[in-house]
């Protein structure tokens, strides 16, 4: 995963602003590397999600979330799923 140092709020507004217009043109919010996102964000699959961190570094994490989401499978595992009777 690579890291890109965002230098202030101005360079995380047109990050974010480039890459919801590159996801409404290409269904890709990182279609190509450039200057202001040097960094390509796959898409998720079944595997893997990789969330794109904006701070003060722009980085590529995965499965940020794998802890939050294996309890909740051990709950519905053991209790059901309440949103599905």
């Amino acid at each position: 995963m690579g890291c890109v140092s965002v230098s202030d709020n101005i360079n995380e507004v047109q990050i974010v602003t480039n890459e919801q217009c590159s996801y409404w043109f290409y269904r890709n919010p990182t279609p190509s590397v450039s200057e202001l996102i040097p960094l390509i964000w796959n898409p998720a699959t079944d595997k893997e999600q990789t969330t794109m961190i904006i701070g003060d570094v722009l980085k590529l994490e995965k499965d940020i979330l794998k802890t939050r989401m294996s309890m909740w499978e051990k709950l519905y595992k053991k209790y059901g799923n309440p949103f599905n009777p």
